[in-house]
């Protein structure tokens, strides 16, 4: 006959019923597939699966970004004032963005801000929409020269661009 030790009598004391991850897994499915999907939705997120969830979210707001960036361009370069001034007022992070614009013959990355500035005939509401979103904007470099928004509207804008970026670029 064998005899036991004592940690091994310990052990045999122990609950057969253990909770293993995967039955604990289970339980919380049964509990989540209960629920309507937006709760679903958000007790996936307070889970362990958050990370993929958030980096799904990331990447579709990464997209829309990206949408919504062009979007402002394309309205800024077709002279659609209002449309642009619509778009930045109800998606304000874009005014952060970088876009690809050409002045002088020059291509480089600058703000929204930027292209705006070096249109001459945008008016002061769309730059001020823009200011408002992202005052930062104001004092960003582009990616080639290091030009400000104020040099781009001296060098292609009206008086009334130039004198609201350089009061603007005052108070802020």
């Amino acid at each position: 006959l064998l005899a036991r030790s004592q940690s091994e009598n310990d052990l045999m004391d122990l609950p057969m019923q253990m909770p293993t991850p995967l039955r604990f897994e289970r339980q919380k499915l049964s509990r989540v597939l209960s629920l309507p999907v937006e709760r679903f939705r958000s007790s996936l997120l307070i889970s362990g699966n958050s990370s993929k969830i958030e980096e799904s979210q990331r990447a579709d707001y990464s997209r829309r970004v990206e949408v919504y960036k062009e979007e402002l361009k394309e309205y800024l370069e077709t002279e659609m004032w209002n449309e642009a001034r619509t778009c930045i007022e109800e998606h304000p992070g874009i005014a952060r963005s970088k876009l690809e614009v050409v002045v002088l013959g020059e291509s480089c990355l600058a703000t929204p801000l930027h292209l705006a500035a070096s249109i001459k005939e945008c008016p002061v509401s769309v730059l001020e929409a823009l200011v408002t979103a992202y005052p930062a904007a104001l004092w960003s470099p582009d990616s080639r020269v290091g030009r400000y928004p104020l040099h781009m509207a001296i060098l292609k804008s009206t008086e009334a661009a130039v004198s609201f970026l350089h009061v603007a670029g005052q108070e802020a």
